[in-house]
């Protein structure tokens, strides 16, 4: 199914930009993600997702979904609410809009004793 369908609007535009910047430079992405069902409801899970290369060649991508500690919600769904309020302050069209929403992000790992956002989203599994 195609992202967008799933995509829940309380996720960050910078979320998905970090996601395809990590994937187009052949790496694999951690993160939180909140989705939407059919019926409107939502969810969380971990993801992880990564290129699938073949012959030196990235011919498509792969994605596992975990779980995350249900106590964690809360300050993820905070989170996404900072990172989107920055985001909607910015007047920008290119790349420079993600900047305060990714500085956020950045400090939100650092206060919880990570150094990336691979290790924080690891440490969440249920």
């Amino acid at each position: 199914q195609p992202q967008n369908i799933l995509r829940h609007p309380d996720v960050p535009d910078t979320f998905y930009h970090y996601l395809w910047q990590e994937l187009q430079a052949d790496r694999e992405f951690f993160g939180m993600v909140k989705n939407r069902c059919k019926n409107g409801d939502h969810y969380w899970v971990m993801m992880r997702t990564a290129p699938i290369i073949q012959s030196g060649k990235k011919v498509g991508y792969t994605s596992a979904r975990f779980l995350p500690k249900a106590e964690i919600i809360p300050e993820w769904e905070q989170l996404f609410q900072d990172m989107r309020r920055a985001e909607s302050k910015q007047s920008y069209i290119d790349e420079r809009r993600f900047k305060p929403a990714y500085q956020i992000l950045n400090r939100f790992i650092r206060r919880r004793g990570f150094n990336n956002l691979r290790d924080l989203v690891l440490s969440t599994r249920a």
